[in-house]
C-alpha cells in the first residue's frame, strides 16, 4: 500500500492508549508515533493475531524485540485511502 502519511491520523484514545504503553516499556512517545507510521506504510495486515472485525490491523516487528500492532479505520473520503489509527498494540517478543 502506498500511503502519504499525512493521510494518516491517529485519535485521541490511540494516543492515550499509546503513551501509557511507551511508559510501560520506557520507549519515547515520538520513537512510538514514527514505529506506527513505518508500521503502517512497510508493516503487513496481521494473520490473525489482534485482528479487529471492523478494521484493518497492521504488525511489523522491530530489531529491538517489540511488535506493533497498529488497528486503522480506513474511509476513502476523495477517492484516496485515509486512514485513522484506532489503538496501537505493543508486545515483547516475535509474533
Amino acid at each position: 500500500m502506498l500511503l502519504d502519511i499525512s493521510r494518516i491520523e491517529i485519535s485521541d484514545h490511540a494516543s492515550e492508549r499509546l503513551s501509557s504503553r511507551c511508559a510501560e516499556r520506557s520507549l519515547p512517545v515520538e520513537e512510538a508515533i514514527r514505529r506506527v507510521y513505518l508500521t503502517i506504510i512497510n508493516g503487513s495486515l496481521s494473520p490473525n493475531k489482534h485482528r479487529s472485525k471492523k478494521h484493518r490491523t497492521y504488525m511489523m516487528y522491530f530489531p529491538d524485540g517489540l511488535c506493533f500492532y497498529v488497528i486503522c479505520k480506513e474511509s476513502h473520503p476523495s477517492g484516496e485511502p485515509y486512514l485513522t489509527v484506532v489503538t496501537v498494540i505493543i508486545e515483547e517478543g516475535r509474533p
